[in-house]
């Protein structure tokens, strides 16, 4: 039967019953139930007549599908938060209005009203943003020993195609997927940027300031290139 641009299915059961009723069961299939006698056209017409609520009804399965599927996918998946991998762990408490994310047991928890894959990643995104500032500034200010001069400010931004930037007026902005990686990698990405206070390049003279301070830092940008593609949500 077609409702709309859409070809609604459904199955007819007859049987003794002296009345029709229709079922829209959790697998999305549609069954009829039908007297003996009752005729064939007036069976559609009767479900053409509910064809709405039939509808409703599928999108409310569909949807209950959908939100399964994805906690599925959330609970096996695995995170890096400091160049470790952590399985994650979903659990929805009805009415939350806050989400939150902790790092407890080895794993990496998700509170959330559903089981939204955009709820989520909010709530991971938030996380891994807080951590990534308060790490960084840290290690900023262990490493601000090899540097005269002192950055401006330390922010967390969204930088897909770069792990970090020094600005003229030496802004230090950090990509927060750096959080995600190995300590000495992360050590890495921060004497690079405040490096930049010093070199505003990249010449041999901007290396040696790197390599005077971490010896090892090739294997560290060696270690970004090769993990770059897991390190998001």
């Amino acid at each position: 039967m077609q409702y709309g641009d859409k070809t609604l299915e459904f199955e007819v059961v007859r049987s003794r019953r002296r009345t029709l009723a229709i079922a829209v069961e959790s697998s999305a299939s549609v069954v009829v139930r039908a007297p003996m006698t009752l005729p064939a056209q007036k069976i559609l017409e009767i479900v053409e007549q509910k064809a709405d609520w039939i509808n409703n009804k599928l999108a409310f399965w569909q949807k209950a599908q959908d939100e399964k599927r994805e906690r599925e996918i959330a609970q096996g998946k695995s995170l890096l938060y400091l160049g470790k991998y952590y399985p994650l762990q979903l659990e929805v408490i009805s009415g939350l209005k806050k989400g939150s994310v902790r790092l407890e047991d080895e794993k990496i928890i998700v509170q959330t009203s559903d089981a939204k894959t955009e709820r989520i990643e909010k709530a991971l995104n938030k996380w891994y943003r807080e951590k990534a500032q308060e790490l960084i500034t840290q290690r900023v200010l262990y490493y601000g020993r090899f540097f005269d001069g002192k950055p401006s400010a330390v922010q967390i931004k969204e930088q897909k195609k770069r792990w970090g930037s020094c600005t003229y007026d030496n802004k230090l902005l950090f990509n927060w997927r750096c959080i995600m990686a190995r300590p000495k990698a992360l050590d890495y990405v921060v004497v690079h940027e405040m490096s930049h206070m010093v070199q505003k390049n990249h010449s041999p003279a901007f290396w040696q300031i790197v390599e005077t301070i971490l010896p090892e830092y090739k294997l560290e940008k060696k270690w970004l290139k090769e993990n770059v593609i897991n390190m998001d949500l």
